[in-house]
């Protein structure tokens, strides 16, 4: 009978056989056993070896001992590789201990390259074939006749002790055997690649010629040699550990609490509280982790200490020389020495760039980028292939190091204990900058991607090179500490020979937006580090407006940079003055001389805006709207930091920011008060429900620990800003809707407005009136804001005035009239203040006022003077000041938002009573000196002298209807005028003269008039549905009359050549026609 069902004990070497079966003929076992000693095999003690925590990669066990049971497969090896750290090992043990429990476990075999008889690949078959036999005797007798007959078995070829020691053994088992299993565990540290080289052969290619129903399993580190022998074999499987999986990361998170648990415990004697560390703690922990299940042990060991909280917050504050960084060094450093070519001075100089690059690299790099950005002699491959074991890597994806504590390893002398693996990062973060520009200045040029203007086509890229040092290159020259001559030269170089460049391709990666943010950081290192370089700040300074004023613009369409910004940029700026060019398009005479207030503007609103505030710290601003959404921006680049706040079911109608910035308040038009999460954008508490009508304003106490809200139900409540609950009763008095709160400095007060024409004050705690309600404005008050000393209260009302209050005497110090009655305004009839705020310096007062036609006004509070008026802009709903004073954010009724610079220097604009009606109609003359308009109520035709932006000329009357249509005759000496008047004017534009009778014919209002090329005829569309051609001529007739469209035409033009007609009607028909033939 053969020994098939024998199962023992090798007690020396501690490896178990199949437990559970008969034991016999123990005679024969122990001359097989010392036959079998003559293989010297090496010792492998796993009884030390740590499991996986019992529920933890389950589904990864589950994958390869399905695998190892699977006999169709024609798959002999699978190889599971990952990085160093990330728990192959522990998996390799628990895979081996649930064979062993199975009765499949061949042979458990694991390398060390710290114990010798573990790390020699002479070693590797002798082992395999001595445990295999005390698997089973009838391989044990196989072998040992082959050692009986080959006496020096232990000193054969690897090749010859494969055959004979294993091949052959394993053969004579029937082929209906069930799969018996070999875990290699750990190859990377058996010798050096080089040792190792000849075993790798023989396993990727004899392993082919095992019975079908032997499986090996083999872990290792993903090391350029063992890749290279297994990877495109046929029966060896590939698999690779993902550490970024949500199964590895909530693994990690098993064994920390487990292990924390099991602190716990051992540490009853401290004030530990049962869920300790908390959920918040380990989730720190679990992310410094970054996948690696041996940082995880290791910080646990460390952890385990006398006092587990201040080691807990040692390992949390990333303090060195803990003996948990002790631990990974040691694993790092061992990792380095298996490379084994350090004494080679060209790897030695390679290995410092690259790694110096992949480690100052703003995101991770592929080999090619390297090597286009580096230009080193050797290929980036040749070296980066080495070092699998401490890198992330591929053909396919970009190179990573395998944890954050590799980098702080490298880059710390002490730790590293070699300067052949030191890093300095300031040099290496220069010399990256360095060739950032340089890769610039030698691609970057006009139309780098040979883009068309059509929109279709923006699907352009850049290569990864290209693109990582356009993203980049401001980045690591911020980061340089002392900015050298040569430095400052090419900067000088690149930025006046390819700033636009640069700005066309970073629309193409579409990051427009970050250029604001870094262009201002680029100026302050400027001044900072080159403060001489006087034309190179004054040229990052127009480059910062530029991308700000026309963000959406170059966001657009790249080409748009040289199209649309570059000609609209003030004509005296440095940028403007350097790259305009005959070929780009420019405005004839200029347009501003400098930069207007206007920074940039934020797009995501559907509705109108209704209320905005910045945080504490200025960096962003909130904003709520009638589409039911509140919206947080970056207040330097415009872009969004959230996605929109979602919650209220109608229009949101006021917004608050806590004073830490940390928390957002809004009330709406769904009767509800709600508190959001700066940072997460999720809802901190249930909605606040008391009020049973909109909600109009809501407030945060300077401390955070209060909120107000005013109600169209007329009431006030005091919330508690943790809690959500009622600080007091409900605050009654107002005998209309309350429109605004807000407290007092000092918190105590809170001061409400309403459409009673009231303010009052209350207490804050107690919710108790203090003092009588202060009346004085003559119709509701919509709005009431207090200054930030807490001096003063200002409130608008719709009776057109502001009223300033100083609380120091509890009496009206000052009131501001709105309208025509306040020359300095030169606003409409009936025009209101819609928002109205106090500027951080407590000094100034400024508010939007008017109706159709806005302008943003600012008063000195002081002494009683308006100081700022600007140009009149569209329709505004709300206004925002940014804490240090410097911006106003403007919400407009199209649900825009801009951001402008806070000056109180008046604009360059034409004040003229005329235009406070809104423009109806422009034109520019043919040389851009002259632009023509006419408001909306008014009957007259201005005139702009474009460069001094003054009135050229007294205005043109005739009109007895609105003007509804301008245009220049081609060489500028006329100016035709249509009206609802049903008339065409032609004047002279010089004198002013009407050079031709009315030109009458049209039954309804003239909509639209236009100038032959040759200026000897007109054409004019109306609301008769008719287009009309007329001689411009002394002896003006009509010309033809052309019929076709169905309603009001709206607009006319002459081809170039003027033959033809263009027209289109209000219903969006076009039409075309010959004039010849009228047709």
């Amino acid at each position: 009978m053969a020994l098939q069902n024998t199962s023992y004990t090798d007690a020396r070497y501690s490896v178990l056989g199949n437990v559970g079966r008969d034991l016999y003929n123990i005679t024969q076992v122990n001359s097989l056993d010392h036959t079998l000693l003559k293989l010297d095999p090496a010792r492998m003690d796993a009884s030390t070896r740590s499991e996986c925590l019992p529920g933890t990669r389950t589904d990864i066990l589950q994958y390869i001992l399905a695998w190892a049971f699977n006999q169709s497969t024609e798959q002999r090896v699978l190889w599971f590789h990952g990085l160093a750290g990330s728990g192959k090992s522990t998996l390799s043990t628990t895979i081996a201990n649930s064979l062993q429990e199975q009765g499949r476990l061949g042979a458990f075999v694991f390398f060390n390259r710290d114990v010798e008889e573990r790390n020699q690949s002479s070693n590797v078959i002798r082992t395999l074939a001595y445990q295999l036999a005390m698997f089973d005797a009838r391989i044990a007798a196989t072998v040992a006749a082959f050692i009986e007959a080959t006496p020096r078995v232990a000193y054969s070829p690897l090749r010859l002790q494969f055959i004979h020691l294993l091949v052959k053994p394993l053969s004579s088992l029937p082929m209906t055997e069930a799969p018996v299993v070999i875990v290699l565990d750990a190859l990377d540290e058996c010798g050096s690649a080089d040792d190792r080289k000849a075993l790798l052969a023989i396993l990727a290619a004899e392993s082919l010629h095992l019975p079908h129903f032997i499986r090996i399993i083999i872990t290792s580190r993903t090391a350029l040699d063992i890749r290279t022998a297994f990877r495109s074999k046929p029966h060896i499987h590939v698999l690779e550990l993902d550490l970024s999986s949500n199964n590895n990361i909530e693994d990690i998170s098993s064994f920390l609490r487990s292990r924390m648990e099991e602190i716990r415990v051992a540490n009853v004697s401290l004030p530990l509280a049962h869920d300790w560390p908390g959920d918040a703690t380990i989730s720190a922990l679990v992310a410094r982790a970054a996948g690696l299940f041996i940082w995880a042990s290791t910080a646990c060991r460390f952890i385990d200490g006398h006092d587990p909280r201040k080691r807990l917050d040692t390992l949390l504050r990333h303090a060195i020389n803990t003996k948990a960084e002790s631990a990974l060094d040691a694993l790092y450093a061992t990792a380095l020495e298996s490379v084994g070519r350090w004494d080679d001075e060209d790897f030695r100089a390679d290995f410092c760039s690259i790694m110096g690059t992949i480690l100052v690299a703003k995101n991770p790099i592929s080999d090619a980028t390297i090597d286009e950005l580096l230009c080193l002699d050797r290929p980036s491959s040749h070296t980066i292939s080495r070092l699998g074991c401490v890198l992330r890597w591929s053909r396919t994806e970009p190179m990573r190091i395998i944890h954050p504590s590799f980098a702080d390893f490298l880059t710390d002398r002490l730790r590293c204990g070699s300067d052949a693996w030191y890093i300095y990062s300031p040099s290496h973060n220069e010399q990256l900058a360095v060739r950032c520009i340089s890769r610039l200045d030698a691609v970057l040029k006009m139309n780098i991607c040979n883009l068309t203007l059509m929109p279709s086509s923006v699907k352009a890229a850049l290569p990864e090179a290209i693109s990582y040092a356009c993203n980049s290159w401001i980045d690591h020259i911020c980061l340089v500490t002392e900015g050298s001559d040569a430095v400052g030269n090419m900067l000088e170089k690149l930025l006046f020979e390819h700033l636009l460049h640069w700005l066309e391709a970073i629309s193409i990666l579409k990051k427009s937006r970050t250029t604001i943010t870094s262009l201002r950081r680029l100026l302050v290192w400027f001044h900072q580090h080159l403060p001489q370089r006087h034309r190179l700040h004054e040229l990052v300074e127009d480059a910062s407006r530029l991308v700000q004023t026309f963000a959406s613009s170059i966001e657009e369409h790249p080409l748009l940079v040289y199209l649309s910004a570059l000609p609209f940029t003030p004509v005296h700026t440095l940028l403007h003055k350097t790259f305009i060019d005959h070929d780009f398009p420019c405005i004839v005479g200029g347009f501003n001389t400098s930069w207007p207030p206007l920074l940039q503007i934020l797009r995501g609103h559907r509705s109108p805006v209704r209320s905005m505030v910045f945080f504490p710290n200025g960096t962003r601003l909130v904003s709520s709207s009638d589409d039911n959404t509140i919206r947080v921006w970056d207040a330097t680049s415009g872009a969004d930091v959230l996605e929109p706040l979602i919650g209220h079911r109608r229009s949101v109608k006021s917004v608050a920011i806590s004073h830490d910035g940390r928390r957002i308040l809004s009330g709406g038009s769904d009767s509800t008060v709600r508190l959001w999460d700066a940072t997460t954008g999720i809802e901190a508490l249930p909605p606040l429900q008391g009020h049973t009508d909109r909600v109009y304003s809501v407030a945060f106490s300077p401390d955070g620990t209060q909120i107000a809200s005013g109600s169209a139900d007329q009431s006030v409540r005091v919330w508690n800003a943790t809690s959500g609950s009622m600080v007091c009763g409900v605050l009654r008095g107002h005998e209309d809707e309350v429109h605004s709160v807000a407290f007092t400095a000092d918190g105590r007060r809170i001061v409400s407005c309403s459409s009673d024409k009231s303010i009052r004050i209350w207490d804050a705690t107690s919710g108790a009136h203090i003092l009588y309600p202060l009346r004085g404005h003559n119709h509701g008050i919509r709005s009431v804001t207090v200054s930030q000393d807490g001096k003063h209260i200002a409130s608008y009302s719709f009776d057109r005035t502001i009223r300033v209050l100083d609380t120091t005497v509890s009496s009206q110090s000052l009131t501001l009239r709105i309208g025509r009655g306040t020359p300095s305004l030169a606003l409409e009839r009936g025009g209101v203040a819609r928002s109205v705020l106090f500027c951080p310096d407590g000094r100034h007062v400024a508010a939007i006022v008017g109706s159709s036609s806005n302008r943003l006004c600012v008063w000195d509070v002081i002494a009683g003077a308006q100081v700022y008026v600007s140009a009149v802009l569209k329709p505004m709903r709300s206004l925002a000041a940014s804490p240090n004073g410097e911006q106003f954010a403007i919400g407009y009724r199209d649900g825009t938002v801009e951001l402008r610079e806070a000056t109180f220097s008046g604009e360059n604009v034409p004040n003229s009573e005329a235009h406070c009606d809104g423009i109806a109609t422009m034109a520019f003359s043919p040389d851009g000196k002259q632009l023509a308009w006419c408001s909306a109520s008014d009957l007259r035709i201005h005139f702009w002298d474009t460069q001094s932006a003054e009135e050229s000329m007294e205005p043109f009357e005739g009109h007895c209807n609105y003007i509804t249509s301008l245009t220049f005759s081609p060489n500028g000496k006329l100016i035709a005028s249509g009206s609802w008047d049903t008339t065409i004017r032609v004047w002279d534009t010089v004198s002013g003269a009407e050079t031709l009778p009315a030109i009458r014919g049209h039954t309804n209002g003239v909509m639209c008039v236009e100038f032959s090329p040759n200026g000897t005829q007109l054409a004019s569309g109306s609301g008769d549905s008719t287009v009309r051609l007329w001689s411009a001529t002394s002896n003006v007739r009509i010309i033809s009359t052309l019929r076709g469209h169905q309603h009001c035409v709206v607009a006319v033009t002459f081809s170039p050549d003027g033959t033809q007609i263009v027209s289109g009607c209000e219903q969006g028909f076009i039409r075309m026609w010959d004039i010849t033939s009228g047709a």
